[in-house]
This record gives structure tokens, C-alpha cells and sequence, in this order.
């Protein structure tokens, strides 16, 4: 837990988010609020999000062996 993550969030060269499943996800939004790019699962509200062109700079995982081969 941090008590403010938007520090840490800044500070980062990239967002992973490798949910399976989110309504809104707020970490993106916060993340592409601080300019941080995102590399995540095409969940349905980070996928809505990019859609609308909301955010830039953003890859889509599809596999768990496509994340692997990232790291």
C-alpha cells in the first residue's frame, strides 16, 4: 500500500497492467493522466479508453507468453 502511489507512478517509465478483468481501471487513467505509457491485457475499460483516443502510447498483450517474452 502506498499511502501516495502518484509519486511512485510518475517516477515509472511504463504502466503493465496484466488484468484479466476491470470495469474503469483508474491506474491508467492515472497513469495516462502523468504521461506514462501503458502495456497491458485488452480488458474491456482500458480497451474503451484507448479506443476513444484518450490515451497514447499504449501496446495490447495477448497471451501470457507475449507478456513473458517482453521481460
Amino acid at each position: 500500500f502506498q499511502s501516495n502511489p502518484y509519486k511512485l507512478l510518475s517516477s515509472s517509465k511504463v504502466l503493465l497492467m496484466s488484468s484479466i478483468n476491470e470495469g474503469t481501471p483508474m491506474v491508467l487513467l492515472e497513469s495516462f493522466a502523468l504521461g506514462v505509457p501503458l502495456v497491458s491485457s485488452k480488458v474491456d475499460g482500458a480497451v474503451e479508453i484507448v479506443k476513444n483516443d484518450l490515451m497514447v502510447g499504449a501496446v495490447w498483450i495477448e497471451s501470457e507468453i507475449e507478456l513473458n517474452s517482453i521481460f
